[in-house]
């Protein structure tokens, strides 16, 4: 080999312990919620692409409690970053990282609308007035059976077996209830105010349904 030949191979030497391999560098910033400005933890960020060199890479992270991220020793190259979390809308940014430096990236989310199945809720509601007055007395159509009548089942019959409660008489549909008198007791029918109680004659306890309260 000649001396220019060295020389030459020489100086390419050189060169290429001046250039050296393409810095790598730190991709870094802050997630935040786009309409309070507040930070947003455990997000996922997915940096993928290519380097400089046509070599695939791809790393991936979340933020922290403060909503920061870090990407470190990052090659130059073309990246495509996807930042995601749930209930927030998924957001890309496109970034080029060259041998200038790092990059610093902050990037807003914003709330993303939910669209939720039908929500049929079902119930009963409670008798509240009955909950309230523990002088109030309801017989329905299968308590007023148990109770022997002379036709049909009798309701007035039936109250004068609860105790505080006394009949004025065999013929009378009156009722002494705790001392008080008939004509202090209010019987309702069909939720409607009735100042004279129903006899075995008057209607089928099935279709009329009655309340006493004290």
């Amino acid at each position: 080999m000649n001396f220019r030949g060295i020389l030459a191979l020489a100086g390419g030497m050189l060169i290429m312990l001046i250039s050296g391999p393409a810095a790598a560098a730190t991709i870094a910033g802050k997630v935040t919620d786009v309409q309070f400005g507040t930070s947003l933890a455990g997000v996922t960020l997915e940096l993928t692409g290519q380097t400089a060199g046509g070599d695939d890479h791809r790393q991936e992270t979340t933020t922290s409690e403060a909503g920061e991220y870090t990407f470190a020793e990052v090659p130059p190259g073309r990246y495509r970053l996807q930042i995601s979390s749930p209930a927030y809308q998924t957001k890309i940014e496109e970034i080029e990282v060259t041998a200038a430096g790092d990059v610093r990236l902050d990037v807003a989310l914003e709330l993303d609308a939910v669209l939720l199945d039908d929500l049929v809720v079902t119930g009963q509601t409670g008798d509240t007035e009955g909950a309230l007055q523990t002088g109030l007395v309801q017989l329905d159509a299968g308590t007023l059976e148990l109770v022997p009548g002379i036709v049909e089942p009798d309701p007035i019959r039936a109250l004068q077996v609860l105790p505080g409660v006394q009949a004025a008489s065999d013929i009378s549909s009156g009722l002494y209830i705790r001392g008080g008198g008939p004509d202090q007791n209010l019987v309702l029918l069909m939720a409607f105010p009735s100042t004279t109680p129903p006899t075995p004659l008057d209607s089928s306890p099935r279709s009329i349904p009655m309340r006493s309260k004290r």
